[in-house]
């Protein structure tokens, strides 16, 4: 029989659900996959094509694993935050935010998210109010 625990706070519900699900559905799928790849390697010119399609399949699931672990590590209060911002972001923005991932190396995007971490949030504040300006927004060109 299954043990059910009242969470009486939903976004630490949400954390709970997806570390479950994370542990349960996803990690352990990766060191099946590693051994597929292994196997497939071994095969040689006769395993080629399969063992590319496994690698991408491991990197997707890995990809897809960090994703979940860093968005469960999350206070609920942080969670819920994140989620709030999400939520006052209009179409426009997020298609634009879209376009910048598109557009921008991986290793840009993370060296601004690691920048921006390092900030205290009163910088953070000053460094928003500064690029809305409207000479800050004429010198770089977004009117």
């Amino acid at each position: 029989a299954t043990a059910w625990e009242v969470v009486g706070d939903h976004w630490e519900w949400f954390r709970r659900v997806a570390q479950s699900r994370l542990e349960r559905e996803t990690s352990p799928v990766v060191p099946v996959i590693e051994r597929c790849v292994a196997e497939a390697r071994a095969a040689g010119a006769a395993g080629a094509d399969l063992e590319r399609r496994l690698a991408e399949l491991l990197d997707f699931v890995r990809r897809f694993d960090r994703g979940v672990e860093i968005a469960v590590q999350g206070e609920p209060r942080s969670i819920e935050r994140m989620f709030e911002v999400l939520d006052q972001l209009d179409g426009r923005t997020v298609d634009r935010l879209w376009a910048l991932a598109d557009e921008l190396e991986p290793g840009e995007l993370a060296k601004a998210l690691a920048t921006m971490a390092k900030l205290p949030p009163s910088a953070v504040h000053r460094l928003i109010a500064i690029a809305d300006s409207a000479p800050m927004r004429r010198l770089l060109g977004i009117g």
